[in-house]
């Protein structure tokens, strides 16, 4: 929206949207962090932020769901990341095992590098979900109660949904996963 008032006024300006370079100390601080609970360099990462103010976060128990089958399908981790506002919510997602974390708390330079060391990000319209475009992590964007078309991922790697018959089920989210998964070939065939 901003850049379409810029270009009323200067013309043409072709942009990619914001990007961040990551601190390579935080890069660092992630990997061992990381490598305590049981994440290597080479493992398929799944990121999922369970944030968002009101009709915008998309049920925990949704969340939990997704988890339990991308970790049953898929040679993947997912770490569920969360802010200061959703330290109750947190306490309700049960990691099931070893292939599932629950994150702490981290400082937003260092959630930038845990996210863009994701190799798939999945977030209700939230800053985190802005911050994983903006390192570059291929993002799967819920929107469940804002404009996709102004405040939506663009690119080619990132994915938007939307809500339809009042929900963005969870089987929804596993097929444009799935599609993800294949389409980005995060995960050898």
């Amino acid at each position: 929206m901003h850049l379409d008032l810029l270009r009323y006024l200067v013309g043409d300006l072709r942009s990619d949207g914001l990007k961040i370079e990551v601190d390579p100390e935080k890069k660092t601080v992630v990997k061992d962090y990381l490598k305590e609970k049981g994440v290597g360099a080479d493992d398929l990462l799944v990121g999922m932020h369970i944030g968002g103010r009101g009709r915008k976060r998309w049920e925990i128990g949704n969340f939990q769901k997704l988890a339990d089958w991308i970790t049953s399908v898929f040679p993947a981790k997912v770490i569920f990341l969360w802010g200061p506002e959703e330290r109750e919510i947190i306490q309700k997602i049960f990691a099931k095992d070893k292939d599932q974390i629950v994150a702490d708390l981290f400082s937003l330079p260092v959630l930038s590098a845990l996210i863009q060391r994701c190799n798939l990000f999945i977030s209700p319209d939230t800053g985190a979900m802005h911050l994983s475009v903006a390192v570059g992590t291929p993002t799967l964007a819920l929107f469940l109660d804002s404009d996709p078309i102004k405040y939506g991922p663009q690119g080619k790697i990132h994915r938007v949904m939307e809500v339809t018959n009042e929900a963005v089920s969870v089987e929804r989210v596993k097929n444009v996963v799935e599609e993800m998964v294949k389409s980005l070939s995060l995960v050898p065939t």
